[in-house]
């Protein structure tokens, strides 16, 4: 018996169906396979266990609880008489005839650590692949050790400048490049909100004496003001998008897990002699996948929590701020505009940089320079 949340079922079902029943092993074998939804109550699968239980006892003829291809398992007509099946409806049981294997991996039930370490094993044909496909396959290769590196095929240079550039653009990064465990929406809020704080600390530059030197000189602030202070403003946002990514990744915790959950699979030829050993790893497996959510759903309310109240603060702030400061509007946006292009300039050339530094590291199989590279991309980017 195993429960499953009707949205991981692989197939069409109807709203109404309780349980899928099928007949597992041989003909002359009496081993059912019952799939529930999760919301349906302990007390009736153990009605429903106890009564096909009961049937396999008191009746001879196997054949009675064998599935038909493409009819309904015939057990609610053997049970009208029986009190602990009156309350189900022949519609709430359902033959499963066939299920496809499912093509999709990330709808795959039983993701396993190979499935997780697959993700930066990228291996296409690089003859057939398209640009994205070979762009994104670099872009997975930045944060990978020397040897790992050397040992993959690089199609073209040119795709590692475009994945090194577009890996520094955050939000090409989230759109295109997201992780496979992490959550778009949650990215997506974390892009917006820096976008917020590096208005509310634009602002915070303009000073009583810099506002002052406004009225005072003509063509103030210049270009070094809105250069130097936006380039510290987006170092100080840098930072604070880096304490919150860190804070909601969640890929060792997922990683762990796993790995766990590999190990209790590999000794199972050790525990065959104790029974319910299966049911043993499986309550361990789940403990410990109850404790890694919590911690991530923690971790997600606080983020959450200090972003909302930061927003409260910056809104505050900034309705403060252009209410009593009206002539220096047009002054700050002309600030955040070239704050965003000058950074984006810089990642560029920034990317470029590394790149070059890769390509020189791979050709010449230098790997004190390809560690370097590792370190600017792990660590500052």
């Amino acid at each position: 018996m195993k429960k499953i949340e009707r949205s991981k079922i692989p197939f069409g079902m109807s709203p109404d169906t309780k349980y899928l029943i099928d007949k597992r092993g041989g003909d002359k074998e009496n081993n059912y396979l019952i799939l529930t939804d999760s919301k349906t109550s302990n007390n009736d699968i153990s009605n429903l266990i106890k009564f096909i239980k009961e049937e396999k006892l008191n009746k001879n003829n196997d054949n009675r609880f064998e599935p038909k291809t493409k009819k309904r398992v015939n057990i609610i007509e053997e049970s009208k008489h029986n009190d602990n099946l009156k309350k189900f409806n022949e519609k709430n049981l359902i033959k499963v005839t066939k299920v496809n294997p499912i093509s999709n991996q990330e709808y795959t039930e039983d993701l396993t650590i190979d499935d997780f370490e697959k993700e930066n094993e990228v291996d296409v044909d690089s003859g057939n692949a398209n640009c994205f496909t070979l762009i994104r396959r670099e872009q997975l290769f930045l944060r990978i050790g020397y040897e790992k590196y050397m040992a993959k095929k690089h199609p073209s240079n040119s795709y590692i400048f475009f994945a090194e550039i577009l890996d520094k653009i955050y939000l090409i990064k989230i759109i295109l490049f997201l992780g496979k465990y992490d959550i778009f929406c949650i990215q997506l809020s974390l892009y917006i909100f820096c976008h917020l704080l590096l208005l509310s600390l634009l602002c915070g530059f303009f000073t009583i004496k810099v506002i002052k030197k406004i009225w005072e000189k003509n063509n103030y602030p210049d270009t070094n003001f809105y250069l130097s202070y936006g380039f510290v403003s987006h170092i100080i946002l840098w930072i604070i998008y880096k304490i919150f990514l860190y804070l909601l990744d969640s890929s060792d915790k997922i990683k762990e897990l796993l790995l766990i959950k590999k190990s209790l699979k590999e000794e199972d030829f050790v525990e065959d002699f104790i029974d319910n050993a299966d049911e043993k790893n499986q309550n361990i497996i789940n403990k410990k996948y109850k404790e890694q959510t919590s911690q991530m759903r923690f971790r997600i309310f606080i983020f959450y929590l200090l972003m909302f109240a930061i927003i409260i603060f910056c809104t505050i702030y900034l309705i403060s701020f252009f209410s009593i400061y009206t002539g220096t509007k047009k002054k700050v946006f002309i600030a955040y505009i070239i704050s965003l292009v000058e950074i984006l300039i810089i990642k560029i050339i920034y990317g470029l940089c590394l790149a070059a530094l890769r390509l020189a590291s791979k050709v010449n199989k230098k790997k004190s320079l390809y560690d370097l590279v590792y370190i600017f991309d792990k660590f500052i980017s």
